[in-house]
């Protein structure tokens, strides 16, 4: 009896044992899981697939519909760049409150008015990087979904390629949104659609998104909304460029001191993204240009055409009803006559 039951207690124990193994096998595998998840996650958002390239030129155009935060993200750029703190901001391009400190040119018209269009051209912000040496140029571009209409959403539409072309290489596209916004406006989709249907392949997957006067975790953005998938998205709140520093006190200063540390941070990971993105060639824009003008020109030709051909279809209706009009007619000159001559002679018989 006391071998059964030793044996039966040993049965027992192997099984709790092997229970238990099974148990800590399974909380292993699930952690194992959990960490390559995250670790894959940093991998995507540290971007270090490729290494620093020193003295590379690296070029991106910033792309955003007017009023979105594109200047304000074009200095918080500048202060990465060049070691601004929110006690000594480097201001690129001037602000409601904030004069230009720095050397770049820039065009910003209605600094009043966040609802206009303040940038009317493509201006280039040129900056080395502090660790790795590399070069990157950022194109400003004019406001998409322009307040001056379609036509001037055309017009920039050209800017934005032609500057594409200029520049010999591009590294990546740089949409700026609002993240405070539920979604894109129908105009700015649209004015985007037509801006993807003109981006070569290669660019297509180099699109990142930076969402401006939002937290990750604040975001309102459906990003449903956009008609692509960007690659990367970061997110800034930058309120030491829309605030006047004169009334700041301490809390303001606090928050603001947050908000330009996670910024920074953002723009690290940012400038890595980009460092690692292939780079398209400027000749693929001009072979996309063209074959955009050819078809441009080949539709210019088949509505000319459909034209001519309405007008002759419209030119044989209007003879067939005159033709239907002078046939009528002429029954009714032959048969009043015809008539009149019946009635004549039947009165002659009578008579």
């Amino acid at each position: 009896k006391r071998s059964g039951s030793s044996k039966h207690e040993r049965n027992e124990f192997d099984e709790e044992t092997d229970s238990f193994s099974s148990s800590a096998s399974e909380k292993e595998e699930y952690s194992s899981k959990e960490r390559r998840q995250r670790k894959s996650k940093e991998k995507s958002r540290s971007t270090k697939s490729r290494p620093r390239r020193p003295g590379a030129q690296i070029n991106s155009i910033i792309l955003g519909e007017t009023g979105c935060g594109k200047s304000t993200f074009i200095n918080v750029l500048t202060n990465f760049f060049r070691n601004g703190t929110p006690h000594s901001m480097k201001v690129a391009i001037p602000t409601k409150y904030l004069k230009a400190t720095e050397e770049f040119k820039s065009n910003e018209m209605d600094l009043q008015r966040s609802d206009k269009s303040k940038t009317d051209s493509c201006n280039h912000y040129c900056f080395k990087h502090p660790e790795s040496e590399e070069q990157f140029k950022f194109i400003d571009t004019p406001g998409l979904s322009d307040t001056r209409g379609v036509d001037q959403d055309e017009e920039n539409l050209d800017k934005i390629l032609k500057a594409a072309e200029d520049v010999g290489k591009l590294s990546a596209i740089i949409l700026v949104i609002n993240g405070s916004s539920s979604r894109l406006t129908i105009n700015i989709v649209n004015v985007l659609s037509r801006l993807k249907g003109s981006l070569p392949d290669v660019l297509l997957g180099n699109i990142l998104v930076v969402f401006t006067n939002c937290q990750a975790h604040t975001r309102n953005f459906v990003m449903d909304s956009l008609p692509f998938r960007p690659a990367f998205t970061f997110h800034m709140n930058n309120s030491a460029f829309s605030k006047n520093p004169r009334d700041w006190d301490d809390a303001a200063v606090q928050f603001i001191e947050v908000e330009w540390k996670q910024s920074m941070k953002e723009l690290q990971l940012l400038t890595e993204a980009v460092s690692s993105m292939n780079v398209a060639s400027s000749l693929v824009f001009k072979d996309m240009r063209e074959l955009r003008f050819h078809i441009k020109q080949t539709l210019h030709e088949a509505r000319l055409k459909i034209t001519r051909l309405q007008t002759l279809q419209d030119e044989i209706m209007k003879a067939e009803k005159q033709a239907k009009r002078f046939s009528s007619d002429k029954e009714h000159h032959i048969t009043v006559p015809f008539a009149a001559l019946a009635t004549s002679c039947a009165t002659r018989t009578v008579d």
